[in-house]
């Protein structure tokens, strides 16, 4: 007859794993294999991964650099162009000044000339009138004939258009 096994041999931790192994072995080899398999893709996932980053770190890297060089020479030449125009804009404005300090120069000269020659006509004619000094009375009797040779031209034209009336009628 078949020996039963005693108490202590059936609570042997070897035992029950023998019994596992015949029974799950297969299935449990082959999910280890599984795993391992798995966490092999894994790991070369994880490796492509840290590669491409790098990679992908490289090329930013490498565009950053690229960008930040072209905006550094686009900078620097829109910093030529500004001094350049800068430069002409102040040597206009100097010339603007020089002529217009050439303009003021040749007009306040215009001025003083003006000057000069109104007072010396000025000084003429006070000089005229002072040599020519008529006296009041003769100025009186002046105006005095020129009033009645006024009233005569006066009268004749009133006159003349008297007898011109008439003789339409």
């Amino acid at each position: 007859m078949a020996k039963q096994p005693d108490d202590a041999s059936r609570n042997d931790p070897n035992n029950i794993d023998q019994i596992r192994d015949i029974i799950l072995g297969p299935q449990k080899r082959q999910t280890d294999h599984r795993f391992e398999q798995i966490a092999a893709d894994l790991r070369r996932s994880q490796e492509e991964s840290r590669a491409a980053s790098s990679e992908i770190r490289e090329n930013l890297s490498q565009e950053v650099a690229r960008l930040q060089k072209a905006l550094d020479q686009t900078q620097a030449a829109l910093r030529g162009e500004m001094s350049a125009k800068i430069q002409q804009l102040e040597a206009a404005l100097a010339s603007a000044r020089d002529e217009l300090a050439a303009t003021r120069a040749k007009h306040q000269s215009e001025i003083h000339l003006l000057k000069e020659e109104f007072s010396k006509e000025l000084e003429h004619h006070v000089t005229d009138l002072r040599e020519s000094n008529v006296s009041r009375e003769t100025m009186a009797d002046l105006l005095q004939e020129l009033a009645v040779k006024l009233k005569r031209v006066e009268f004749l034209e009133e006159l003349t258009n008297a007898v011109g009336r008439k003789s339409v009628r």
